[in-house]
């Protein structure tokens, strides 16, 4: 959570960031295989599909009662620019725009 909470505070003084600046933030690789510009604005960042807005970043959280893995796909079907994920997932959707 605390690298959540660092990159919304940094959304928030620089909003909008590009893709690049946003994988820079969380220390992460862009996929290779992903067609989404790297210079692409991500002008949000929210964890639910419902108030996701074109544009945004999706954060995948794993709860106790819900997984927002589940969720990916349904985002970037929305707009997402790119989702939040954990590693294990990522290694599996090679051509998500995942972060």
């Amino acid at each position: 959570m605390a690298i959540l909470s660092q990159v919304l505070n940094v959304c928030r003084m620089f909003s909008p960031i590009t893709l690049t600046q946003l994988s820079q933030i969380l220390a992460v690789s862009l996929p290779l295989q992903c067609d989404t510009p790297r210079d692409v604005q991500v002008i949000g960042i929210t964890t639910d599909t419902r108030t996701l807005k074109p544009g945004e970043a999706f954060v995948a959280l794993r709860g106790d009662r819900f997984d927002g893995h589940g969720f990916v796909e349904p985002a970037i079907a929305k707009g997402a620019v790119c989702a939040i994920v954990e590693a294990d997932f990522a290694a599996h959707s090679p051509n998500l725009p995942l972060l």
